[in-house]
């Protein structure tokens, strides 16, 4: 088993098949669509999902967060940066405007309990897992 290979698209990451491991959708590497934004990243914790978003420039009011079930999704504004009389850009790269994205958990979110903080353009989401949806230890009778 090679521990890189180079894929079909460029990508020197191994492909799900080639890491030794399941596949999940979830925890592996993906590149982001162009123009799919924000950028997330989403692991496991102990009690469920963390996932963190880059949201450079976006206030926490122009920021709406909804869970339903296993759906999380982000939406937003973001806004121009003001400028002063006079000034032109020369150069423009971050777009500007509403964007919306939406993830599928593979199991069912405790919406009443979501942590939501938003530190230096950085949103920090704690996901607990539904009390419903988590594992239950079935203790065993004996005669």
């Amino acid at each position: 088993m090679a521990l890189v290979s180079t894929r079909g698209d460029g990508s020197s990451w191994p492909a799900p098949h080639e890491s030794g491991h399941r596949a999940n959708p979830w925890l592996t590497y993906s590149r982001p669509v162009a123009g799919e934004y924000p950028l997330i990243n989403l692991w496991t914790s102990d009690e469920g999902y963390v996932l963190t978003a880059e949201l450079p420039g976006v206030a926490a009011e122009d920021l709406d967060i909804a869970v339903c079930d296993n759906i999380v999704t982000l939406r937003g504004i973001r806004k121009p940066e003001p400028s002063e009389n006079g000034q032109t850009y020369h150069r423009r790269e971050r777009g500007l405007g509403p964007f919306s994205r939406s993830l599928e958990l593979p199991f069912e979110v405790d919406a009443k309990n979501v942590e939501a903080t938003l530190r230096h353009g950085v949103l920090h989401l704690v996901l607990p897992r539904s009390e419903k949806d988590k594992p239950k230890k079935i203790q065993i009778q004996t005669a």
